[in-house]
């Protein structure tokens, strides 16, 4: 009884210093509940303690430490057990592959994820995590009409009894894959649906994050308008406040490099594009050739062409070698827009 109740304290306390964002604490109770349970032979305490160590880890940009964990906890055979845990690891294996730019393995995984039979439960939230795996890894292999049907088929998982948060969550993607379909005005549409329901009192670095991505898929779409200011402001206050990942600042500074680009200060952009990349051994492969793709865009409108070539070069053959069919189209595009420059 009292070696139960010792790792039902450790897992208790790694959930307090969760939910304080006191993520280095809660990750070392939650190994320490996970490896009590596990040595008691509780699996489930095991499997929710193991995800929620992993879940420290993304939170705490250890990209490579939550592949691993991740990759473990979906691969554990005694996980089958529990077809909604099995569903839980492989949507945050499949989430882990896509941090590390690995979309094809990605998307393989989600739907894997996506295709366990799992019993429906009130709210609909045993579904989300697996749909937001899928998405995303469709998305971003470029497969669009296959993300709209995996969005579509979250959306009407949302019913008027779904947590403020997981609906926010499912409206957020649901709307990047609107951007993504140059379908601008749904994509505004469903990420002001999330903007209702995610909010800086109920969870700020949530709220933060939200405001980031929704900024990128707004400047993506070429919408240069006071509402996307607004969403870097968000982001960047948030961050500042709450203390973000190191990947999440460079995030936002990234996004805010690439506004400045597109308001006209392309000198800025490039200067503050190459501070980021002094930090190029934080970034994971799919982020790092996001930077140099915008830096290759601010120097072609500079008229750096050389320069500029090279590295479209280089971030296209990162993005085709990572699986990322739609970015790298993108920058083939701009090499041939640069090499139709230089003659």
């Amino acid at each position: 009884m009292e070696d139960s109740l010792d790792y039902m304290i450790n897992e208790y306390t790694a959930r307090q210093f969760w939910e304080r964002r006191e993520y280095k604490d809660a990750m070392k109770q939650a190994a320490a509940a996970a490896e009590k349970a596990l040595g008691r032979g509780d699996k489930s305490a095991y499997w929710r303690t193991s995800v929620l160590m992993a879940e420290c880890q993304l939170e705490m940009g250890l990209i490579q430490d939550f592949a691993v964990s991740a990759r473990q906890l979906a691969e554990d055979p005694s996980i089958r057990e529990d077809p909604a845990m099995e569903a839980r690891a492989k949507a945050l294996h499949a989430r882990a592959l896509h941090a590390l730019g690995l979309v094809g393995e990605a998307v393989q995984v989600a739907q894997e994820a996506a295709a366990i039979d799992l019993v429906q439960d009130g709210d609909g939230t045993n579904h989300f995590d697996t749909h937001h795996a899928l998405i995303a890894s469709l998305a971003e292999s470029g497969d669009l009409d296959g993300a709209w049907k995996a969005a579509l088929a979250m959306e009407a998982l949302i019913t008027p009894t779904t947590p403020a948060e997981a609906a926010g969550q499912a409206y957020w993607a649901i709307g990047n894959v609107a951007f993504l379909m140059e379908e601008s005005a749904l994509g505004i549409y469903h990420h002001e649906m999330a903007a209702q329901r995610l909010t800086p009192s109920n969870d700020v670095n949530l709220w933060a994050l939200f405001n980031k991505a929704s900024a990128h898929m707004r400047i993506q779409a070429g919408l240069v308008e006071p509402s996307t200011l607004v969403c870097i402001e968000r982001a960047e206050l948030a961050i500042s406040v709450t203390g973000g990942s190191p990947i999440d600042e460079l995030e936002i500074a990234l996004v805010r490099a690439h506004w400045l680009l597109l308001t006209g200060e392309a000198e800025e952009s490039v200067s503050r594009v190459r501070n980021i990349l002094q930090q190029r051994d934080l970034m994971p492969p799919h982020t790092l050739a996001e930077t140099e793709y915008i830096l290759a865009l601010a120097l072609f409108k500079l008229g750096e062409f050389d320069e500029s070539l090279a590295v479209a070069k280089h971030c296209g053959t990162t993005f085709t070698v990572l699986g990322a069919g739609r970015r790298a189209q993108e920058a083939h595009d701009l090499v041939d827009r640069i090499q139709g420059a230089l003659g």
